[in-house]
């Protein structure tokens, strides 16, 4: 079978029942601390705002913090859901990514299509050793897969494997 040849339908697996990798505990952990850093801040603008602003009584202002802590806390809770839900299969004609809670996304990018694959760590990732992949295609400045949360080492061995296979799909 030829990489033009379509896969014959009794051989098609949904990618819905395929067993998924899941990326690094450690990414749970990095997708919380992010949350809380980006939430805490503007809470507490709001907060700071609301007392010299508005003037508001101690128990308007203990309210509002109620409410803003518990919106922040529903943040929190469905960004580790997201974090929870990514995961990647490689096969062996293409990579299949999949991410989102209400909507979910399997992106499946074909090895022979694979230009190049990126790595990199933000400093928060490094801290918990974790990288990003990225896999482009030809033609597109943008992204097709990105992986996020991957053990450094992990990434490295997949961005190698993954080259590695569209490097022999190119030669065939």
């Amino acid at each position: 079978m030829s990489l033009n040849d379509p896969i014959p339908q009794e051989q098609w697996i949904p990618t819905q029942q395929v067993l998924y990798t899941q990326v690094a505990p450690d990414y749970l952990k990095l997708v919380t601390l992010t949350t809380l850093l980006m939430g805490l801040i503007p809470l507490g603008i709001a907060l700071a705002l609301m007392m010299v602003v508005f003037a508001l009584a101690l128990p308007w202002l203990l309210a509002a913090g109620l409410c803003l802590t518990l919106l922040l806390t529903l943040w929190v809770y469905i960004s580790q859901l997201g974090a929870k839900r990514l995961g990647y299969m490689v096969r062996e004609q293409d990579i299949v990514v999949r991410r989102g809670i209400f909507w979910r996304r399997h992106t499946c990018l074909t090895l022979s299509r694979l230009q190049h694959i990126t790595l990199s760590q933000g400093p928060l990732e490094r801290l918990y050793g974790l990288s990003t992949l990225r896999g482009f295609t030809a033609g597109s400045p943008h992204a097709e897969i990105t992986i996020a949360g991957l053990p450094s080492d992990q990434a490295e061995q997949l961005r190698q494997h993954l080259m590695a296979k569209a490097g022999s799909r190119h030669e065939q």
